[in-house]
């Protein structure tokens, strides 16, 4: 529960301490006054390419985006904030939202939609009703995009916000109000899209917002708009009842009680995070810095950090019994192979190397092929996630899809750095931990463990 203002996300770079919620592709988080309630919505797969020409990587980077805000301003708010409040309601994956009027108080239900792209917001006001204004805002980071907002219908506003250089991501995003009296839409120097209506008591509005787009996608806006029209409150009634099974669903999958509050809630609060941020169907995971991205720069580059920190979330999915929030991981690994190959041929060996940073879409973070910093663990740490959700699951198919292919590129590799000593072991020479180069057999014990860990379940998998 936050029942005070929220101060400005702005300068917030990683998971914010502010309520959240998401349905895997859009996510959501807020801050403000009880007069005025920003509204934060990043895209999963809104990532850009940007320079890093002070970096130790003097090149170019790939960086998860901020996609836009909704301004929700109250016009006649209260001048006593008493009864402001926001409760984060983890069980059904929404934030409510009380605001206090001069004469009433406006009630605001936010709920980005489990497994859609679609955010909805419904409002309900008590005693004289509510004058509400909503500005579309989008920031352009480093002057980075090009963005263009304007007015659909009467109704419904949108923006569009896109972005290439060395990746080509283009987004869309739609609003539309649903019910309110006094509905106007304005736009002014093709910046800023509004909606302006009352919430009168005893007639509930709603506001729709939809985001579509992604890399190498042309149709965004149309798309953004024909969701919108797809949709109405009967829509609405249905997709809310999903929304809930879903995570009902989700929830039931695993529980714990430890009697140690603490780790309950961590374990809790873990799962809640990967409920909302991953989207099943897509081919890219959170980053680093989460899936709430307020900032224009991310922190730790917010992409995946691949000798430990970019795989270490995803590890609890099995033993919690959550497996299929896996496939995006699964997906950015097998399509970062060609770009692996490239490095480990720049590196003079065979099969896959992984640097220390990559995005989405087999683009490194950071340059054409990345560096490795001489780290040989990273593409076999990345291996772990896949082999256990086979042995979790026994999933035949995605033994074929993703974890034999995959490590098959990791045996070619392994076959090739692996060397005997005068001792009879097998050893890795010519390796680093991290900010340590030269060591033999650096960070975790490699060697023999190494090779075992993709070797055994490659032997599993081609006897079947």
């Amino acid at each position: 529960v936050y029942d005070g203002p929220i101060p400005s996300l702005l300068k917030v770079n990683t998971i914010p301490d502010a309520p959240i919620c998401g349905g895997g592709n859009l996510t959501l988080t807020l801050d403000g006054t009880h007069r005025e309630v920003n509204y934060y919505i990043t895209k999963s797969d809104f990532w850009v390419g940007t320079l890093q020409p002070t970096s130790i990587f003097p090149k170019t980077s790939i960086i998860p985006a901020r996609l836009c805000r909704l301004a929700l301003t109250v016009n006649n708010a209260a001048q006593d904030p008493e009864g402001f409040r926001h409760v984060q309601d983890m069980a059904n994956a929404e934030v409510r939202s009380t605001l206090p009027l001069t004469d009433g108080m406006l009630h605001v239900r936010s709920i980005a939609l489990a497994q859609k792209d679609l955010v909805v917001f419904e409002m309900k006001a008590e005693g004289s009703g509510a004058s509400v204004n909503v500005r579309l805002q989008a920031d352009n980071d480093n002057n980075n995009f090009f963005i263009i907002e304007g007015v659909h219908d009467d109704k419904t506003v949108w923006l569009r916000k896109e972005h290439s250089t060395h990746v080509n991501v283009n987004t869309a995003a739609a609003l539309r109000i649903l019910g309110g009296k006094n509905v106007r839409t304005t736009y002014s120097d093709k910046i800023e899209a509004n909606l302006s209506f009352r919430v009168e008591p005893g007639q509930p509005a709603t506001l729709v917002f939809s985001a579509k787009g992604g890399k190498d996608e042309y149709q965004h806006l149309e798309d953004a708009i024909t969701a919108l029209d797809r949709v109405d409150l009967n829509t609405i009634a249905r997709l809310l009842k999903e929304h809930a099974d879903w995570w009902q669903n989700y929830w039931l999958k695993s529980w714990i009680d430890i009697t140690d509050p603490a780790i309950e809630r961590y374990y809790y609060g873990a799962l809640y995070v990967l409920g909302c941020s991953v989207d099943i169907d897509s081919r890219v995971a959170p980053g680093l810095a989460g899936a709430w991205i307020t900032h224009p720069r991310p922190k730790w580059g917010g992409n995946y950090t691949m000798n430990y920190n970019g795989e270490a979330p995803f590890w609890s999915l099995f033993s919690a019994n959550r497996g299929e929030l896996i496939l995006p991981y699964a997906r950015f690994c097998m399509d970062y192979i060609p770009s692996g190959r490239r490095l480990a041929k720049e590196l003079k060996t065979k099969g896959i190397v992984m640097p220390v940073m990559i995005g989405p879409w087999g683009v490194c973070a950071h340059g054409l092929n990345g560096d490795a910093l001489g780290q040989k663990s990273n593409a076999t740490m990345a291996a772990l996630s896949l082999i256990w959700n086979y042995e979790f699951y026994r999933d035949r198919s995605f033994l074929e899809q993703y974890t034999y292919p995959y490590m098959s590129e990791l045996l070619d590799f392994w076959e090739d750095n692996l060397e005997l000593d005068d001792t009879g072991r097998y050893v890795i020479k010519g390796a680093a931990r991290e900010r340590d180069w030269g060591d033999l057999n650096p960070g975790p014990t490699l060697g023999s463990g190494l090779s075992a860990t993709i070797t055994q379940p490659l032997l599993r998998g081609s006897g079947r």
